[in-house]
């Protein structure tokens, strides 16, 4: 995956997120239930930008970044 394309998945995901955080924040209303999880929705795109920051560094860097359990 080239380097353009992990910064703009990281924008969409990042936009992503500030969206389900809005979503999260709102006011409950007692006669309509929130049907999505927003707070799993945010804490699966944090997931999924902290992977991407990693690899956009391993991009950047030239150098690939290895697991602890890595040989």
């Amino acid at each position: 995956m080239s380097l353009s394309l992990t910064l703009a998945l990281m924008t969409l995901a990042g936009g992503a997120l500030a969206l389900s955080i809005r979503q999260e924040r709102q006011p409950p209303e007692p006669m309509k239930p929130k049907l999505v999880p927003w707070v799993y929705v945010s804490m699966t795109l944090v997931v999924v930008l902290l992977v991407l920051a990693a690899h956009a560094v391993s991009e950047l860097t030239g150098v690939p970044l290895r697991g602890r359990f890595a040989g």
